[in-house]
């Protein structure tokens, strides 16, 4: 069940994400630097340099991220000492089993955030 609700969520986003996309297309710097501009990760933060601060709190929210998504691990006790027994608020939990790894992998793979900060600082470097 929680695999199936693993792989849901991520074709739902591969779908939602990329259903029209044939082929990329090459853009500028210029184009580049109105795209990042406008990005949500990006519009959190004050200024618009590229930090060492920066750099270590995308570190720890894509930690944070990707340690979540082994949260299922952690709750397969709870599910074995709950067998034979009936589901009360313990459905939240079940929940999660599924839920947690698609945030992972979504949240990592699909909206790196650690890549957008270095794709910025290359093209603010002009590499």
């Amino acid at each position: 069940m929680w695999i199936l609700e693993f792989l849901g969520m991520l074709i739902l986003v591969e779908q939602a994400l990329y259903k029209h996309v044939k082929i990329g297309e090459i853009t500028t710097k210029k184009e580049f630097l109105i795209a990042a501009n406008g990005n949500l990760i990006w519009n959190n933060f004050g200024d618009k340099k590229i930090t060492i601060g920066k750099k270590i709190y995308i570190w720890i929210i894509t930690s944070i991220i990707g340690a979540s998504g082994f949260l299922p691990i952690l709750i397969i006790n709870i599910v074995v000492h709950s067998f034979g027994s009936p589901i009360k608020s313990e459905i939240v939990m079940y929940s999660l089993m599924g839920i947690m790894p698609a945030v992972m992998v979504i949240g990592i793979f699909q909206n790196n955030p650690i890549r957008f900060i270095k794709a910025v600082e290359n093209v603010r470097k002009n590499k």
